[in-house]
Order: C-alpha cells, then sequence, then structure tokens
C-alpha cells in the first residue's frame, strides 16, 4: 500500500516535556526542507496553536472536525489567513471545546478528514495531549508513528515509560495502527557527549542511553538531541518558532538535523524485508 502522507504523533503521558515544542519545531524544519506539512493542535490547552501565535477561539479547528460539524478542509489555517506560519506548514487549530468530544463520533470523522488529506500533504504532525482525553485516544489510533519526548527529568521518563507501554499494549490489542518511531530527547545541557552536565542529568542520559538505545534489536533514541536554549521561549512568546527568529541558531540547526533523521527512519522502516 503506498503511503502518500505520512502522519506523526508527538506524545507523551506527561506535560511539561517539551512536546509541543518539538512538533512545532520539527514541523518548521521539515517545511524548510521543502515538505509539505499540517499540524494538527488535539490539546484542549492548545500550545501548538499558541506557540504559532493563534487564538483557538478565533478559528474553527479540531472540535469542529471531530464533531462532525466543519470539513477539515475548510478549517485548515493557511498563511494567507493573515498568520505568519512557519514556510511549507499550514495548522488546525484547538481549543477548550475539545473537552466535550466523545469518543466514537471523533474516530469516524477524524477516519474521514485525514483520507479526505491524503496527498495533500507529505506529513500531518498531531500534537497531542499529555492525558488520554477522547481526541488524543483517537489521534493514537489514526497515526503511523509515534514520536514521543523526553527531557532529563525523572518524572518525564516515568510518563515516557507509561507511555511506551500504553503502545505496546494498543498495537498488541490492535487499537493502534501505528509504529513507534523514536525517542527526542530535548532540554539537554549544550555541548558534546563530553559536556559538564549536573549529576542528575548525566544520570538520566545515562539511563536513557542504557534503556532506550535499542529495543528488539531496533534504535529507539534519535541519534540528534536538542539543546536547551532561552531562544525558544523567546520566539514562543512572538508567536514564531527559532527557525524562523534565528534560523541559523545551532537549536535550528537541530531540528533539521533531527528532521532528516526521522525521514530516514520512516524510508527504512517501510523499506519491504528481503526475501
Amino acid at each position: 500500500m503506498a503511503h502518500d502522507t505520512e502522519i506523526l504523533l508527538l506524545g507523551n503521558q506527561k506535560g511539561g516535556v517539551g512536546k509541543t515544542t518539538n512538533a512545532v519545531h520539527l514541523a518548521a524544519a521539515f517545511g524548510a526542507q521543502g515538505k509539505r506539512v499540517l499540524l494538527w493542535d488535539f490539546d484542549a490547552n492548545q500550545g501548538t496553536t499558541a506557540h504559532l501565535g493563534c487564538d483557538g477561539a478565533t478559528f474553527l479547528g479540531c472540535a469542529e472536525v471531530l464533531g462532525g460539524l466543519e470539513d477539515v478542509r475548510d478549517i485548515i489555517i493557511r498563511p494567507e489567513d493573515g498568520v505568519e506560519l512557519p514556510e511549507g506548514v499550514h495548522l488546525i487549530t484547538a481549543s477548550p471545546s475539545l473537552e466535550r468530544v466523545e469518543g466514537p463520533a471523533a474516530r469516524r470523522n477524524l477516519a474521514r478528514a485525514l483520507a479526505d488529506l491524503q496527498g495533500a500533504y507529505d506529513l500531518i504532525i498531531l500534537d497531542t495531549a499529555p492525558n488520554l482525553t477522547a481526541p488524543t485516544v483517537e489521534a493514537y489510533r489514526a497515526a503511523d508513528w509515534f514520536v514521543l519526548s523526553a527531557v532529563p527529568d525523572p518524572f518525564a521518563f516515568v510518563g515516557l515509560r507509561r507511555a511506551m507501554d500504553a503502545l505496546r499494549v494498543s498495537m498488541e490489542r490492535g487499537s493502534a495502527r501505528g509504529r513507534l518511531l523514536g525517542v527526542i530527547l530535548s532540554a539537554v545541557t549544550p555541548g558534546g557527549p563530553k559536556a559538564r552536565r549536573p549529576k542528575l542529568e548525566a544520570e538520566l542520559l545515562d539511563y536513557a542511553r542504557a534503556r532506550l538505545d535499542a529495543r528488539r534489536g531496533a534504535p529507539v533514541l534519535f541519534q540528534t538531541r536538542i539543546a536547551r536554549t532561552a531562544m525558544i521561549p523567546r520566539a514562543q512568546m512572538e508567536g514564531r518558532t527559532l527557525l524562523q527568529t534565528r534560523p541559523k541558531h545551532k537549536v535550528s540547526g537541530q531540528y533539521k538535523e533531527l528532521a532528516k533523521e526521522i525521514t530516514r527512519r520512516i524510508a527504512r522502516l517501510r523499506r519491504p524485508p528481503r526475501s
């Protein structure tokens, strides 16, 4: 089966782990590389929506699509709508009304929407809530690939383990059709492998390498790690990404390299096995 559009889900069952930051910046990185990208906010807290300078109350968005009230093609935000989006990126916003969305109808409507968008984009990136709301559960069901986010924090790794366990159970039961693509480590102390790091951070990175570098023979951690920088919050305050405000910044380059690594990993996993 040909896959014209790859559906990536960014997740972790804990907030504050860089999930939305990664989703928005990966979308910008893919867009900078000439990809057609749709960034879709599934979180009632509207992190992605706000990060790109939008007010979820102003636009129709995810809740209306999942509720069957609007055609997905009619509510996509494009640069011509007066929003300064990253190059190559379109947006579907979130709003607090997502909290009222219920599962069965949302499943049908999301499946219909994604079918309508097949081929219109190279990638659709789903940014999900840190808790298993009905919209997030349906996003997990619909995704081709799961990309999990973690930071050097003990509770972030607890949420990561829970998310990986939930994915494994969902895939075994057939309620999720996607595959785990990898784990992004972000907000790490800048510098190379020998950089001086706080003791706890160094221990957590050692733990991640030991537990996540390989799982059933396949790599889990992405090799590219995202350094901590105060420039990202500054860009957020402007409703933009670092790739827009500081395209030559080291972290902008890291997101571009991570996007390339994700593309290579998808291509490798999509490749049919040798007979």
